[in-house]
């Protein structure tokens, strides 16, 4: 997610990060944080048992593809709307809003294919796991600039077998996939939470939880690829 990072220009010097700020600032930071955070997951788990319990909803957004399509643009757009105008109160705070429906919107297209007891599990995973690397992240010592090569190694890796799935496809493989995926999106989060702390003003608490629910969105979806069990669907 580094290249999120860098659209939304986080180009500061170490001496302002949130690293290096006092702690009433590095605290407020934090809580304006996760407090923006905890109300994207909540709402994205509220928009998304909406879509599983109505058949109405499930049964459109199954049969439409082009919303899907429709509210990946409109994701990708709201992503720079939130470049430009992630300092200007209230309007970043609306187009976060605008955003985070549109992400709500996709998950809960995603879920209405999968039976509940695998969206609970690979939600529950999730949380527990995004928990732990953020704990260790804060307290570790690690450069997390140098992190960033491991990631590009395993992504470079994954490509490989994912070009070699394409042409020569076999299950195992394609379970390998998804296990490595998931992997990557947990060494995401470790790098995202480290540049978060490195890179950010204490001003940009807007941008910050974006990235981090955008990691935890995707982890969440691998996870529920990885390890859900899909809905018979009666056609």
């Amino acid at each position: 997610m580094e290249d999120i990072m860098r659209m939304f220009g986080s180009e500061v010097k170490q001496s302002y990060s949130v690293a290096r700020a006092r702690i009433d600032k590095r605290l407020g930071f934090l809580r304006k944080v996760y407090g923006i955070l905890s109300v994207q997951l909540l709402f994205t788990f509220a928009v998304a048992t909406v879509f599983k319990w109505s058949s109405l909803i499930t049964y459109i957004v199954q049969t439409n593809h082009w919303l899907v399509f429709a509210g990946i643009i409109g994701s990708l757009g709201l992503c720079v709307a939130l470049q430009a105008y992630k300092n200007e109160y209230p309007t970043n705070y609306m187009l976060l809003s605008a955003f985070t429906a549109v992400e709500a919107c996709l998950v809960g297209t995603v879920v209405t294919y999968y039976k509940v007891e695998s969206i609970l599990d690979a939600f529950l995973l999730t949380m527990i796991v995004t928990i732990c690397l953020t704990a260790y992240t804060f307290q570790s010592r690690m450069d997390f600039d140098r992190f960033g090569a491991g990631i590009f190694s395993l992504l470079g890796i994954l490509v490989s077998f994912m070009f070699m799935q394409l042409f020569f496809p076999t299950p195992g493989m394609d379970r390998l996939l998804s296990v490595g995926i998931a992997v990557l999106y947990c060494m995401y989060i470790i790098y995202d939470t480290g540049l978060i702390m490195e890179r950010l003003t204490p001003e940009e608490y807007i941008v910050a939880p974006t990235i981090l629910y955008l990691d935890m969105v995707a982890l969440f979806l691998r996870l529920l690829k990885l390890r859900g069990e899909r809905e018979k669907r009666n056609d």
